[in-house]
């Protein structure tokens, strides 16, 4: 007699963490590709992030941490720490933000330039502000 497959519920299946990246990206593909199938041409960048939010990743293949603004709430939380330890790193204290962040160093640069310009702005809307 065959044994019948376990039947995964609600999110009580998980994948092992080394396969999360491979299984994000055939998520994502496979979105992608039925847009462009929809709409008859290739996506651009802003059409790639609509398809993402309307289709956010599954519990079985996310790693649980929240996106925001298209950074990890535990990149953000190092990106704030540094950011009050030194708004005006140099470029070794970048690329040690950018090892311990998991960014490039132009990314936290970036980061960094556009915190500093809304705060002078009277905007303190990036990295200055902390959750309260």
């Amino acid at each position: 007699m065959l044994a019948t497959p376990r039947r995964c519920g609600a999110g009580d299946c998980r994948f092992p963490s080394a396969c999360h990246a491979r299984l994000q990206t055939l998520w994502y593909e496979a979105h992608y590709q039925e847009a462009e199938h929809q709409r008859g041409r290739a996506l651009d960048p802003v059409l790639k992030y609509r398809v993402r939010k309307r289709h956010p990743l599954p519990a079985t293949i996310s790693d649980g941490q929240r996106a925001a603004h298209c950074f990890h709430e535990t990149t953000k939380r190092i990106l704030r720490h540094w950011y009050r330890v030194d708004p005006y790193p140099n470029p070794p204290a970048k690329n040690r933000i950018a090892s311990l962040s998991g960014l490039t160093a132009t990314q936290v640069s970036i980061c960094f330039l556009f915190t500093i310009e809304t705060k002078h702005a009277g905007d303190l809307v990036g990295l200055a502000t902390e959750k309260r």
